[in-house]
């Protein structure tokens, strides 16, 4: 029994504060939503492992309920801490209560995500083709593109799905749920490189552009005095030559312009996966466009209202799907039970039973 309890309270104090904080409550707050079956001192007493004897099945049952996760969720081990990642925002900060819960929702995530790959014996290595590449400037992010779309032989025409191409290459790829101001966030969890994106993120253009930037922090071997609004300079640069390298932009949109067309913007959109803003941006960055002119661009952007929606749209999906399939392969050759499916892909049993139809 001894070793039992000291099991738990190697992973219960953990879990539970974070269920705790991917729900947004408080210590007390979640006292009062689990109906007061245990007092808010207890459960930061639990929080920070000093438990006594193992709570009662009823007092954890009610807590789950509380935090709407499974009971086995406190059972679950820490696989990889996760290190301090570097949060990609838009215009408005991201609470701390939301920051919380998005860091959570990584640590649960890839810890589901390496079980799975430990059950399916489908772990994969990954290797940086940036490492021996420092980059201190924009140049070097506009060569680290070059470099990594020769290494990975992506050539110079668009990249189909970006989401596809960083799950080949053993990149985790998980999706949170988030307030509009998350893109998302890249780190390393011991060796293993992880993103986590915003669900709800419906600009396939956007999703696409943070999914590249973020690759950039996690590949670029940028040096640590460089301030943060230099370095998210660089990762966005990297973005969008990787997105559309140099020699192709110029080859569609020529050497210097004065002036360009809405639906010649809406096509290179449509062809590249680039948000119009941010082809008109790379035009600037490559010279083609003067500031002058850029700058009368974003004015005529903010007056037709195009910075909340832009006309025109990508057509390929942009969704992870290596977590999924291999858990589905895995309950289809009866290597994991439909439960164990079930629990790994966050969907009651019925309806992962229902939608789960074995053809052959």
């Amino acid at each position: 029994m001894e070793g039992l309890e000291a099991k738990f309270w190697d992973n219960f104090p953990r879990r539970l504060a974070g269920a705790r904080k991917m729900s947004g409550l408080s210590l007390r707050a979640l006292s009062e939503r689990s109906k007061k079956v245990v007092s808010y001192q207890t459960l930061s007493n639990w929080e920070k492992g000093k438990g006594g004897e193992l709570p009662e099945m009823s007092v954890l049952q009610g807590l789950a309920s509380a935090l709407k996760v499974r009971l086995d969720f406190f059972f679950e081990p820490i696989r990889a801490e996760i290190a301090q990642p570097e949060f990609r925002k838009r215009k408005s900060k991201l609470k701390v209560k939301d920051e919380r819960s998005v860091l959570e929702q990584a640590q649960v995530g890839l810890d589901r995500y390496l079980e799975l790959e430990e059950i399916a014996g489908a772990s994969t290595a990954v290797e940086n083709p940036l490492e021996s590449l420092e980059v201190k400037s924009v140049e070097d992010a506009e060569k680290a593109a070059e470099q990594l779309r020769d290494n990975w032989d992506l050539g110079g025409n668009p990249i189909p799905q970006v989401v596809e191409m960083l799950e080949e290459r053993g990149i985790r790829v998980l999706e949170a749920e988030a307030p509009d101001s998350f893109d998302g966030l890249a780190a390393w969890a011991g060796d293993i490189p992880f993103m986590l994106v915003n669900r709800n993120v419906k600009d396939t253009c956007r999703l696409r552009f943070t999914l590249l930037h973020e690759l950039g922090h996690l590949l670029m071997q940028i040096p640590q005095e460089l301030d943060q609004k230099e370095v998210e300079k660089l990762c966005n640069r990297f973005a969008s030559a990787l997105l559309f390298p140099a020699e192709a932009f110029r080859s569609h949109f020529g050497e210097r312009r004065r002036h360009v067309t809405l639906p010649e913007l809406i096509s290179l959109k449509e062809e590249w996966g680039m948000s119009i803003a941010a082809i008109a941006y790379r035009a600037k960055d490559l010279g083609i466009l003067s500031e002058d002119r850029h700058r009368s661009f974003n004015i005529t952007l903010a007056q037709r209202g195009y910075k909340k929606e832009e006309p025109g749209a990508y057509a390929m999906p942009e969704r992870p799907q290596r977590f999924k399939q291999i858990a589905l392969r895995s309950f289809a050759e009866e290597v994991i039970t439909g439960t164990k499916a079930a629990a790994l892909l966050d969907v009651p049993y019925e309806t992962f039973l229902k939608d789960t139809l074995i053809v052959a």
